[in-house]
């Protein structure tokens, strides 16, 4: 248990796994489907998307959160970043991702280090952070998942030095991911910048 949360794995508690757990953590591992039976969301994304370095549309928090959890879970080492217009938004949102961690079995978890309101670190050297969209919220780390969400709720010229700022940076890296919820009918903008960082072609 984690600094007395009810259900939270520590970073240093010792599970002793049973053989059918062991098959569970690797299924899930390995589907993001099968993981996704666990959090019981109302995720909308097809799950054929998911391959695609750049998401964007219409995508709810359910998916942004399904979809962290289960990189944290088959990844190790990386940094996640969820934004939000504003830093009260981005607080609520890794809020509710955190509810939703702690509903999952205790040998389902990879236990963490640092649980605080604006960031996580995990046992497996992942780290969760988040941010509003400002060009310097997230300046100086290295992102391998970038979740936006509400973009059309933030102004344009804020919008462009955030994109500006940290897609060329984030896209840099061939393993990388974006996932921008707001887009559908927002500023040509964003399409244009966003068009020329690495995440076309995908």
């Amino acid at each position: 248990m984690h600094k007395g949360i009810e259900g939270l794995k520590d970073g240093c508690d010792v599970i002793d796994y049973t053989e059918e757990q062991v098959k569970e953590v690797y299924k899930c591992i390995t589907s993001y489907e099968y993981f996704n039976k666990y959090l019981k969301l109302n995720t909308k994304l097809p799950y054929d998307t998911l391959d695609q370095r750049l998401i964007t549309g219409n995508i709810t928090r359910e998916d942004m959160i399904a979809y962290t959890l289960h990189y944290n879970l088959s990844s190790s080492d990386r940094t996640i970043a969820l934004t939000s217009p504003t830093m009260k938004d981005a607080q609520s949102l890794l809020s509710q991702l955190k509810e939703v961690y702690i509903q999952l079995p205790e040998w389902l978890q990879t236990g963490v280090e640092s649980w605080t309101k604006t960031s996580i670190k995990f046992a497996n050297g992942n780290r969760l952070l988040v941010s509003n969209m400002s060009p310097c919220g997230l300046r100086g780390y290295g992102i391998q998942v970038l979740m936006c969400e509400n973009v059309h709720l933030v102004d344009e010229l804020v919008i462009d030095d955030f994109v500006k700022s940290l897609f060329p940076v984030v896209s840099a890296s061939r393993f990388s991911k974006c996932w921008v919820s707001g887009v559908t009918g927002f500023n040509e903008q964003f399409d244009k910048i966003s068009e020329v960082t690495s995440f076309t072609g995908v």
